[in-house]
C-alpha cells in the first residue's frame, strides 16, 4: 500500500490537507495519506543508449503535435525499472545558441515530468515499456502553459 498512516490527532483540524477527508477529530483514529507523485526525471528514465536511439529513429513510429515531433517504439528497455525512457532535442538550425536549446530541453523535461504519471499508469495497466523521443520543431520558444496542455 503506497502512502503513510498518521494519527489524526497529530494533524490539527485539517490544516493544509492536500485532499478532502471525513475524519472524526474526537476519535484518535488512523487516516491514510497517499504519497505524492514523483515529478523528477531520473537517470533510469533518460533515453541514453545510442543503439536504442538509432533503432527508434529507424523503426519507430512518429506523429506531430505542434510544436513537437514525437517518435515512439514499444520495446523492452534495458533499465527495467522505468516503463518509459524519454529523450529530448531542439534543432541547432532553429536555435543557434546552446543556451536557447538547453532552455527548451529543460522546459520540455519539466512539462514531461509533470504529466508522466498518466503515461505510467496507462503502460502499467497493459504491461508494456516505451521508448519515446520529443523533438521541438518550432522556430521560437512558446510559453510553458501551452507545453503543459500538449
Amino acid at each position: 500500500m503506497a502512502g503513510k498512516c498518521w494519527p489524526a490527532a497529530a494533524w490539527k483540524a485539517g490544516k493544509s490537507w492536500p485532499f478532502q477527508t471525513n475524519v472524526n477529530w474526537n476519535n484518535h483514529s488512523l487516516i491514510f495519506i497517499p504519497t505524492p507523485v514523483s515529478y523528477t526525471f531520473t537517470r533510469s528514465e533518460r533515453l541514453k543508449s545510442r543503439k536504442l536511439i538509432e533503432t527508434l529513429f529507424r523503426e519507430g513510429k512518429a506523429f506531430v503535435v505542434s510544436p513537437y515531433r514525437v517518435l515512439f517504439m514499444v520495446t523492452p528497455l534495458p533499465a527495467g525499472n522505468s516503463p518509459v525512457q524519454a529523450g529530448f532535442s531542439a534543432s541547432s538550425r532553429s536555435f543557434a545558441k546552446a543556451t536557447e536549446r538547453n532552455r527548451i530541453k529543460r522546459l520540455k523535461r519539466e512539462a514531461y515530468g509533470l504529466q508522466k504519471h498518466l503515461l505510467y499508469q496507462a503502460l502499467s495497466s497493459i504491461g508494456k515499456q516505451l521508448a519515446v523521443f520529443f523533438i521541438y520543431t518550432e522556430k521560437k520558444i512558446k510559453s510553458c502553459n501551452s507545453k503543459k496542455n500538449k
